[in-house]
């Protein structure tokens, strides 16, 4: 290769790299706002917010079950204040495990 590819090639990984770290970065702040704003809700520290964000970027499944939890724990909270508006852990599941793919999908056909 000459030397003009290598360097489009480095480029590209960069751009890749450096997508790939903002991506990481917006996934945990999202998941520790979020942990802590349940933990807040409920009035119970179950969750540490910085270790929940910590196995979120570890696990590679670990949101899908993170979001079933949060919204779990949600739910019993619902059920205590409105009970015809519970039943919120199953939609939350199937949302978080279906979307980041519909996104792919999305961004693929464009």
């Amino acid at each position: 290769m000459k030397s003009a590819q290598w360097m489009d090639v480095l480029q590209i990984l960069a751009t890749i790299v450096g997508l790939g770290l903002a991506y990481m970065i917006a996934l945990g702040c999202f998941v520790r706002d979020a942990t802590q704003r349940v933990n807040d809700c409920c009035g119970e520290e179950t969750y540490r917010p910085a270790m929940q964000m910590l196995l979120c970027l570890a696990a590679p499944f670990y949101i899908v079950y993170w979001a079933w939890r949060q919204a779990d724990r949600l739910d019993a909270l619902t059920r205590t204040r409105a009970p015809q508006l519970s039943d919120l852990a199953v939609p939350c599941l199937l949302l978080a495990a279906v979307c980041p793919y519909l996104a792919i999908i999305a961004w693929r056909i464009e």
